[in-house]
C-alpha cells in the first residue's frame, strides 16, 4: 500500500514561488506505486479551483493565530489528519510549518518533516519562538542547501544529524533545442542581434533587491550601448522599479516581462543571469540560469555559494553592492570567451548536482529511511 503524506502550506496561487514551484514538480514525479500524496493548504485561491483534483488539494481556513476560530479549525485540521491515517506530515512555511507541526502532533502522526528552504527573514521573535518549542516534535528537517542547514542549526539549536539536505530539482530537457524560438522571442523583445542580454528571474519583492540591478544598469549602459536588462516576475515592488527605471531613462535598456512561463526560451536568448537578493534558500532561477549554459552574477547569500563558485561559473557580490555589479557585468560583455567558458562551467554543474530524478530519488529515500527508523 502506498505511503500516505500530507504536503502542508500556508498558500499556493498564480503567483508561484520557488518553494511551491518545488513542492508541485515533487508531488507530479513521486512515485505513485509508492506515495500518496495529499496537498493541505492554509488559504483559499482561484489557482486551488483549478488543480484541486491534480494536486488532491485540500482546504483549511486559517485566518490569525490569536482568533477563537482557529484553535477550532486547528482542532478539526488534527482530526482530519487522524481519520485519513497519514504517515507522513510534511510542513512548509510559517503558518504551514507551526500549524501543521501541531495538529500532526495532536492526530498522533509519527513522522513529521518541516521544511526550511530560506534565512528566516519572514519570522519574528514571538514566531521564532513559538517554531523552536514545537521542534521537539519533529521527526526531521529537510533543507534545500548547506548553508540552510548551518542556519537553522544556529539560530532554531536544531540537531544537524536531522537536517537533511536535498538541492532543488530541475527538468533540464525543457533547456534543450530551442533554437527555433531564438529568433521570434529576440524580435518580440525588441532585441537586435549584437546585443548583450542580462536576465534577472524573481519576484518583484523588496527582498529580491532588484532596484540594485536599475542601479547597476544606468552605470552599465554608459560605456555599453548594446546592453540589454530582461527583468522577469512580477509583484509589489513594480511600479517603485518602474519609477526607477524611468529615473535614469533606461526604459528602452530595461524591459519588464511580467510572469512568464518560457523561461527556458527567454533564457536562451539571454547571455547572463543575475540575482541580487539579500536573502536565498537555493535558487532555483540561478539553478535556471546555469541549466541554460549562462554564467551568473548573484549575491553572497544563502545557498548562492554552493551555485556559483567565484570566479568559475560566475562572481559573487556583496548584497546591495551596484558598483561592483556594473563592473562584473561589464567585464562579462568585454570577453566573450569568459561567457562561454562560465556557461559550460554552469551547465556542467547544474546537470551534475540538481536533476530532476536526482531530487525526487534523494528524497523518496529519505521519506523510506524515516519509516523504516519508527518500525
Amino acid at each position: 500500500m502506498a505511503v500516505k503524506i500530507a504536503f502542508v502550506i500556508d498558500k499556493i496561487d498564480y503567483k508561484i514561488g520557488g518553494t511551491e514551484r518545488q513542492l508541485l514538480l515533487l508531488l507530479d514525479h513521486l512515485d505513485k506505486k509508492e506515495f500518496e500524496p495529499w496537498l493541505c493548504v492554509f488559504r483559499y485561491s482561484s489557482w486551488m479551483e483549478k488543480y484541486k483534483q491534480q494536486y488532491n488539494i485540500h482546504y483549511f481556513n486559517f485566518g490569525s493565530f490569536f482568533s477563537p476560530v482557529s484553535y477550532w479549525n486547528l482542532y478539526k485540521f488534527a482530526r482530519w489528519l487522524k481519520k485519513n491515517q497519514f504517515q507522513i506530515v510534511q510542513t512548509q512555511f510559517r503558518d504551514g510549518n507551526i500549524v501543521g507541526i501541531l495538529a500532526a502532533k495532536m492526530a498522533g502522526i509519527k513522522t513529521i518533516l518541516s521544511s526550511r528552504r530560506n534565512e528566516g527573514y519572514w519570522l519574528n521573535k514571538t514566531e521564532l519562538f513559538i517554531l523552536k518549542l514545537l521542534n521537539r516534535y519533529v521527526t526531521g528537517y529537510l533543507a534545500n542547501s548547506e548553508s540552510i542547514k548551518r542556519f537553522v542549526q544556529r539560530v532554531e539549536k536544531i540537531d544537524p544529524k536531522k537536517v537533511k539536505v536535498i538541492y532543488n530539482g530541475v527538468d533540464f530537457s525543457y533547456f534543450d533545442n530551442l533554437d527555433t524560438e531564438y529568433k521570434e522571442l529576440r524580435n518580440q523583445f525588441g532585441l537586435q542581434d549584437d546585443d548583450f542580454v542580462i536576465t534577472m528571474i524573481a519576484n518583484l519583492r523588496p527582498v529580491k533587491r532588484v532596484d540594485v540591478l536599475i542601479d547597476a544598469a544606468a552605470e552599465v549602459v554608459k560605456t555599453n550601448n548594446k546592453a540589454k536588462f530582461l527583468l522577469v516576475g512580477d509583484g509589489e515592488e513594480e511600479n517603485n522599479l518602474k519609477t526607477l527605471t524611468k529615473k535614469y531613462g533606461l526604459e528602452r535598456q530595461v524591459i519588464f516581462l511580467g510572469k512568464r512561463s518560457d523561461i527556458p526560451q527567454i533564457l536562451a536568448v539571454s547571455n547572463l543571469g543575475v540575482l541580487t537578493s539579500a536573502s536565498e534558500g537555493l535558487s532555483n532561477a540561478i539553478i535556471e540560469y546555469m541549466g541554460a549554459g549562462l554564467p551568473v552574477i548573484c549575491t553572497k547569500v544563502g545557498g548562492n555559494e554552493e551555485l556559483v563558485e567565484d570566479g568559475v561559473n560566475g562572481f559573487l557580490i556583496r548584497p546591495g553592492d551596484s558598483k561592483t555589479l556594473s563592473g562584473k557585468i561589464a567585464a562579462f560583455i568585454k570577453q566573450p570567451s569568459l561567457v562561454e567558458k562560465m556557461g559550460q562551467e554552469s551547465a556542467r554543474k547544474a546537470r551534475q548536482l540538481f536533476a530532476l530524478d536526482v531530487m525526487i530519488k534523494r528524497t523518496e529515500n529519505y521519506y523510506k529511511s524515516l519509516l523504516e527508523q519508527e518500525l
